[in-house]
């Protein structure tokens, strides 16, 4: 089968590659950029109007691409994709899939049906006009698929397939967990707008958890507005470190090296946590998990792993002490099956293809 991708541009994310694991798929990515490891990339030049905050970075960017009426497709894809009901990239997708007369399929991760962009133009005309009218939706959740439905979207063409990651890549220490108390955060250094993953109040509960497990360290690593915050908490917080974002190839070492992940997302006006990554790749690693019940999360991290409301600093205490703990290893062990079960890469794409069979003629 051929795919042709829309990424929204200057947009990094994992989701092309659960497109490009299909088993016999051959992925072409439309971007602003090439470096997707895909089959093919057409890179275009993008347009950006600079309202709404930065234009980069999330798939509302109001930002499109120059040129794509007049790409050539040889020979032409079975199908177009794009991402989210409300993207101008959707607008362009199905305006690109009529020209060449092949199905335009959808990928949601998108899970606020309250989310103030579907009321604002042009989100609001391209959802209804283009969005709700697509040939299929590829749900990243069963709680994007019901957002979607509650949108409009017709149900028996909203599929749940879940992200996958490579669980030979992200696998356990043979060593097992370490014994020694490292919680760790990847994510972004961010609050207060756009995605709000909480890396403060993973902060603030750890230094509750200082004055009462001796050798505790937090390891913070990733980037955004908040890193000089961070950075200065770490002078008066012996237990806190700060470092920059790692490669992707480098996270299962990370992973590897720590006893908990913690994710302490919020919800932010307009988003909520879709999916989140690393939960899955630590996970996959053997790792319990201290989170909080932030949208999809709950679907996502199974119940034996303690989460707790948004923003309540003193339960995520609790939870990231109870992880360190010894019911942490049993969590763990549980995590690494429900991984492999539920988020292989592989068994997803293959699911992923067959749901395609049934929505492309």
């Amino acid at each position: 089968m051929r795919i042709v991708l829309l990424e929204p541009p200057a947009r990094t994310s994992h989701e092309y590659e659960l497109w490009r694991a299909i088993p016999t798929a051959h992925v072409t990515v439309i971007s602003d950029r090439c470096g997707w490891e895909a089959d093919a990339c057409i890179p275009l030049p993008v347009r950006r109007v600079p309202v709404l905050g930065r234009t980069s970075g999330w798939s509302a960017a109001m930002a499109w691409f120059i040129g794509l009426d007049k790409v050539e497709l040889d020979p032409l894809p079975d199908v177009i994709v794009s991402l989210e009901l409300f993207s101008i990239g959707t607008w362009q997708a199905a305006a690109l899939a009529r020209r060449v007369g092949v199905p335009h399929i959808v990928h949601v991760a998108e899970t606020m049906e309250d989310n103030p962009l579907y009321r604002l133009p042009p989100y609001r005309t391209i959802t209804d006009r283009v969005g709700l009218r697509a040939d299929g939706y590829i749900c990243i959740s069963e709680r994007a698929r019901q957002h979607a439905v509650a949108l409009g979207c017709p149900p028996d063409r909203c599929h749940v397939v879940h992200l996958g990651v490579d669980t030979n890549l992200f696998s356990p220490n043979p060593s097992g967990l370490t014994r020694e108390p490292i919680v760790t955060y990847v994510g972004q250094f961010r609050s207060d707008r756009g995605a709000d993953k909480g890396v403060v109040d993973i902060c603030d509960a750890a230094e509750q958890l200082s004055q009462t497990i001796p050798g505790l360290r937090v390891r913070l690593i990733g980037d955004g507005h908040l890193r000089g915050r961070l950075v200065q908490r770490t002078r008066a917080e012996a237990h806190l470190s700060v470092s920059e974002p790692v490669r992707r190839s480098d996270i299962p070492d990370v992973l590897r090296q720590s006893r908990v992940l913690a994710v302490a997302s919020k919800k932010a006006w307009k988003w909520e946590e879709q999916f989140g990554f690393v939960l899955v790749e630590a996970m996959a690693c053997g790792l319990p998990v201290a989170a909080t019940r932030s949208g999809a999360i709950p679907e996502i991290v199974p119940e034996w792993n303690p989460l707790v409301a948004e923003g309540d600093v003193g339960r995520l205490a609790e939870a990231m002490a109870a992880a360190l703990g010894p019911d942490g290893d049993e969590w763990g062990a549980r995590n690494l099956v429900w991984a492999r079960d539920n988020f292989n890469l592989e068994k997803q794409a293959e699911w992923l293809g067959n749901v395609l069979s049934e929505l492309v003629p």
